[in-house]
């Protein structure tokens, strides 16, 4: 889940404030660490154990659904800093001239006495074309993403390629708050998993043990997701859930 509602600060054991989301990956960090490190002591003693992992981001504000590992594939491609800084210098010259001829209207204004309406002026015009450049920025981050998605398709990962991917992608999450925290398309990222574990499991051994994995704090903004959660049950996935409050569950499996 990266709907809006994870940007929310959570408890953590650390000094630092930090959101839902946040807390979330380095939790999957972690994870994905000690996960390659069993797969190795297994290997060592001769126990060939195999973990593969995809993942699917519900809740941004373009496409609503995503998967999250082609995501963090081209994401530091696309929006690490240094490229939104790129496009930020593009834009900026392309709406200076548009707005240069409002350059003297604030030293106008102050000769004959409208000194706090000029500045006023003057902020508003600053802030529209701010934000007309966000949006422009925005714009073309959505648009290469959604291409390059398309192009780049599924992915499916051991987990220790998994583990790797986070490491080199840590900062993916920091440049994507202007694309994540929109609504909570539960039932939409239901119906795509179970589209996706029909493709997958078609390529698997039968023995294979099929789990999802499912982390959100909140109600789904796109409809009733269980009828599809009983399809996914059906496959013979075992579905495992974490609710994540700021209040005391007395029942938590209710």
């Amino acid at each position: 889940d990266v709907s809006g509602s994870m940007a929310e600060s959570i408890k953590n054991n650390s000094n630092r404030q930090m959101s839902r989301l946040h807390s979330f990956n380095d939790s999957l960090n972690r994870l994905a660490k000690k996960a390659k490190e069993t797969i190795q002591e297994n290997k060592n003693n001769q126990i060939d154990t195999t973990v593969e992992v995809f993942a699917y981001a519900f809740g941004l504000r373009s496409g609503n659904v995503c998967d999250l590992l082609s995501l963090m594939k081209i994401g530091k491609d696309i929006i690490s800093r240094e490229e939104i800084e790129e496009m930020k210098q593009r834009y900026v010259r392309e709406m200076s001239g548009k707005y240069d001829s409002y350059s003297g209207l604030g030293s106008l204004a102050e000769k004959y006495g409208f000194g706090g309406l000029a500045r006023k002026a003057e902020s508003m015009i600053r802030q529209s074309a701010e934000d007309e450049i966000r949006r422009k920025i925005m714009n073309e981050v959505k648009n290469r993403l959604e291409k390059s998605l398309s192009e780049i398709g599924d992915t499916t990962l051991p987990i220790n390629d998994v583990a790797e991917l986070s490491e080199s992608n840590s900062d993916t999450l920091n440049n994507s708050e202007e694309l994540i925290f929109g609504s909570t398309p539960m039932q939409e990222a239901f119906s795509e998993i179970h589209k996706r574990f029909e493709r997958e499991l078609s390529k698997r051994p039968k023995d294979t043990l099929p789990i999802l994995f499912v982390v959100s704090d909140g109600e789904p903004t796109d409809g009733d997701p269980l009828p599809l959660a009983n399809e996914i049950k059906k496959l013979g996935i075992t579905i495992i859930t974490c609710f994540v409050t700021n209040k005391d569950i007395a029942i938590p499996k209710v």
